[in-house]
């Protein structure tokens, strides 16, 4: 997903420190929305019902982060 964000130049809004870099409000929104968005169209149906509650960018990743490492853990 990283590798998607990174091509698509949108890998800033998942970081809090890179997205404050960002000086024009209208862009950082843009790139929030293209950001979700993937994130979203990329995810099974039941990562989606996890992830999709989340009202961020930034939130939306952490939830899926942490998805991820509870599901390598059990395994």
């Amino acid at each position: 997903m990283k590798a998607l964000l990174v091509h698509q130049g949108t890998y800033e809004a998942i970081s809090r420190e890179s997205l404050a870099t960002i000086i024009s409000s209208a862009k950082t929104k843009e790139i929030q929305l293209t950001t979700q968005c993937m994130i979203l169209l990329s995810l099974s149906d039941e990562v989606l019902r996890e992830v999709v509650v989340e009202d961020s960018t930034i939130e939306a990743w952490e939830k899926l982060e942490s998805h991820c490492q509870k599901r390598s853990l059990t395994n």
